[in-house]
């Protein structure tokens, strides 16, 4: 899996007919639920541009070459935040991003306009794998409590939304479009 959406739910497992619930993390025996959604594909357009053909060195050199790829995850993953907003009523939200794709700031642009939207980016790209190790040096008493650890957190760039509405409700039109025709 390339690419994952996983969004919190708080200490209530929220049923879904469209995504998977799922128990988050447990600390000190209090479990935080999740939604989550994948996007199986998401990185692969990008790694075959860098590591099959060798045109692009890195995530950030991709946005002009392989633009429909990365248009394509922008607009999955507006498909599903819209079904995880369905299942838990949550609106007006910005969106926190991480992993190798954020490095690109066409796909960052891109993704605020479509999901009109805010997309936040860490200063860390990585920031799944040190949660995972943190979870580990908590457990082992090397790192302090989650709220004093969250201050860790720093944006290094927020992507507001730059598309018009009518231009955002166009293309979204033309992706759903395409997405009909090609399951009919």
């Amino acid at each position: 899996m390339q690419c994952a959406q996983l969004t919190l739910s708080g200490g209530k497992a929220v049923a879904s007919n469209n995504r998977l619930t799922t128990v988050a993390y447990q600390l000190n025996g209090a479990r935080t639920y999740a939604l989550e959604g994948a996007i199986f594909i998401a990185g692969v357009g990008v790694q075959w541009l860098r590591d099959g053909l060798k045109i692009v060195k890195n995530a950030a050199e991709t946005g002009a070459l392989a633009r429909a790829a990365l248009e394509a995850v922008c607009y999955q993953t507006n498909d599903l935040l819209e079904a995880m907003k369905k299942d838990w009523g949550a609106s007006g939200t910005t969106i926190l991003r991480d992993g190798g794709m954020t490095a690109s700031d066409w796909t960052m642009q891109f993704l605020a306009d479509i999901l009109g939207a805010p997309v936040d980016r860490p200063k860390v790209l990585e920031t799944t794998a040190i949660g995972a190790a943190y979870l580990a040096g908590l457990q082992a008493g090397l790192l302090p409590e989650p709220d004093v650890f969250a201050k860790t957190w720093k944006r290094d760039k927020r992507f507001v939304p730059k598309m018009d509405a009518e231009t955002r409700s166009e293309k979204l039109g033309g992706w759903n479009e395409a997405v009909r025709k090609l399951l009919a």
